[in-house]
Parts: structure tokens; C-alpha cells; sequence
């Protein structure tokens, strides 16, 4: 039986889960309800997260935390409530969503490349700690999803600055609207790499979805450094000259 979760009323749905993931005693409580539900549990998916589109200089602390905290902490909290259920049972899979922004700092998103890099991390090297268990940590990898929610989980830093103002309002703006979509994978696609994630005997670390993935990591693996920056610049025209102040 699959369970979905969100932090709204659990009555919605049989099989829907009242969870906050930033709170690690709900996390422990939805884990419970499936064991105590089905008594077991087989497979955990992580795929909680939002975009935090800013500049360094306009991010705050509290934002980038808060998006830490979602995009990596959360993924965590799930694992450390789920991992004791899979040790009993010598089995389990722990599958999380993760994105290309963990494999390039995106301009613009260093906070949400930040989280994706922890969880990217955190996952490989727990994976290890676990395979002698039979439980398998493993990453999906989209570009980005056409999920239709962009103008619900892109947000924009509260404050600007009047250096990156302009081109951080355009990387917003490009998101938000759904922008980049165009190299983003279908909800199908993501469910179908999920799907043979969890259907795989001894599951791989890394699925990537699309050829977006595939072909920018291995741009950056072959290229040199200063060509691969190049590349990025240039196909997502990020500015390489800073703003004259004058004509502000």
C-alpha cells in the first residue's frame, strides 16, 4: 500500500498522512501509523522541497536555514525515523528525490543547491553504512519536474540588492513561470525511474531522469573547469558583466 503525506488534515484520503518534515516527532509519528497500519514498511520516498531563488548578498540566514531545513534536514528526519524499521527487518529502500542542483551549483539557487548538495552527500555516504543490511539509500535525478505547482514551490528572497537585483529578478521570474520546464522531466518519467528504483533487486545510488542530467554531469566531468563555466553562462545567459549604477 503507498501512503502520501502532507502537512494538511490526515482525513482527506485513507492512505494520506498528516507530516510536517520539519519536525522530526511527526516524522516519528507518520512512520509508526504505516508500521502500525501494514507492520512493516518497504520503501521510504523523499520528495519534499521547495526553490529559494536569490542572490548571496540577498539571502538571509533565516531563509537559507529554513530551506536547509526542508530540503535536506526533512529528507533526514524521515530517514532516521524509517532506518530502525528497515534494521529490524533487514530490508528496506530509501529513495530521495533529488535534482541536478546537486551535482551544479545553480546561479541564483545557491541555497537550494546547498540543500541538495547535503542530502546528495548525506545519501551516498549512508547508503554505504547500510548495504550490509540489504537497505539501499539511492538518488533520483530530474532536471525539474512539470508538476504545474512552480508558482507554489519557487519563492524569491525577501530582501534585494541593488547589484543582483535585476538578474535574480529575471532567475525568478524564468522559474516561477515555469521557464525551466523546458529541459524538465514529466511527472510520468519521474514516477517510472521511481518505480524501477523500487522494483530493482540491489538498487543503483544514482538514477538521473532525462538527458538534461546525464548530459550536464558529464559535460562537467570531461570538460575543463573554466569551459564548463563557460557553457553554463552562456546557455543560461547569466550575467558576466555587473549592472551599471548610473542609469539607476
Amino acid at each position: 500500500m503507498v501512503y502520501g503525506s502532507s502537512r494538511g488534515a490526515a482525513d482527506v484520503a485513507p492512505y494520506h498522512l498528516q507530516l510536517d518534515i520539519t519536525d522530526p516527532a511527526s516524522c516519528q509519528a507518520a512512520v509508526d501509523e504505516v508500521v502500525k497500519r501494514e507492520g512493516r514498511l518497504d520503501v521510504l520516498i523523499n520528495n519534499a522541497a521547495y526553490e529559494l531563488v536569490g542572490a548571496h548578498e540577498e539571502l538571509t540566514m533565516t531563509e537559507l536555514r529554513d530551506q536547509v531545513d526542508v530540503n535536506f534536514f526533512g529528507a533526514v528526519h524521515m530517514m532516521k525515523a524509517a532506518t530502525p524499521v528497515f534494521l529490524k527487518q533487514r530490508s528496506g529502500s530509501i529513495l530521495n528525490i533529488s535534482s541536478i542542483g546537486s551535482d551544479i551549483g545553480w546561479t541564483f539557487n545557491a541555497a537550494y543547491s546547498a540543500g541538495k548538495f547535503a542530502l546528495h552527500g548525506y545519501s551516498e555516504a549512508v547508503r554505504r553504512e547500510l548495504l550490509p543490511f540489504n537497505i539501499f539509500v539511492s538518488l533520483v535525478s530530474p532536471a525539474g519536474v512539470t508538476s504545474g505547482t512552480t508558482h507554489l514551490s519557487v519563492q524569491r528572497s525577501a530582501q534585494t540588492h541593488p547589484l543582483f537585483e535585476q538578474a535574480s529578478k529575471a532567475a525568478f521570474e524564468y522559474s516561477h513561470s515555469g521557464g525551466d520546464l523546458k529541459m524538465a522531466s514529466s511527472m510520468e518519467a519521474v514516477a517510472q525511474t521511481v518505480h524501477k528504483a523500487i522494483q530493482d533487486p540491489r538498487p543503483v545510488f544514482m538514477y538521473r531522469v532525462g538527458f538534461i542530467p546525464r548530459l550536464m554531469t558529464t559535460l562537467k566531468a570531461i570538460l575543463p573547469q573554466q569551459l564548463f563555466e563557460f557553457f553554463v553562462i552562456k546557455a543560461f545567459n547569466i550575467p558576466t558583466t555587473a549592472p551599471d549604477q548610473s542609469k539607476s
